[in-house]
């Protein structure tokens, strides 16, 4: 009977220490980016073109394009609102699609977000990303311009 309680004592000893690990709580995204070049990550001083996939909040889906070029050459930040779009998820797994959708993007003016239909609506949006894998793939209309780009993707924490 002694050796069953010690046996027990041991185990018990034992698995006080298994049962602590994984108590940490899990780091909050505070946003999902694509790579700017050089991979860089500084993207509050950045005048480099980018995008901030702004898609797991519950307050709103959002795709926002940095530093998109004119075609006279003067930049611009766009959101566009995914809202609307399909969304699909698996696992770490993110696809928003709004191909039969016309949206109006807002405009990032005096330090606010303003709806904006005047250099055309925002059409066609297909995104897809992959917080695991760290890539992204993304296409969309905007004033009758096709963009599209792929990369890696900056989690920031």
């Amino acid at each position: 009977m002694k050796k069953l309680f010690g046996l027990m004592a041991m185990l018990l000893f034992a698995m006080t220490f298994v049962s602590c690990g994984d108590d940490e709580p899990e780091t909050k995204i505070k946003g999902i980016y694509s790579v700017l070049p050089g991979n860089k990550t500084n993207y509050s001083t950045t005048t480099d073109h980018y995008f901030k996939f702004d898609v797991l909040s519950d307050n709103g889906r959002y795709l926002e394009v940095h530093n998109e070029q004119y075609s006279g050459g003067k930049s611009f930040t766009m959101r566009i609102n995914l809202s609307n779009c399909s969304r699909y998820v698996i696992n770490s797994s993110y696809s928003f699609e709004g191909k039969n959708l016309e949206i109006t993007p807002d405009y990032y003016y005096g330090g606010s977000w303003v709806p904006n239909d005047n250099d055309g609506i925002v059409t066609n949006v297909v995104i897809k990303f992959d917080t695991s894998k760290k890539t992204y793939e993304l296409s969309y209309e905007h004033g009758g311009v096709a963009t599209s780009a792929s990369g890696e993707l900056y989690i920031g924490k």
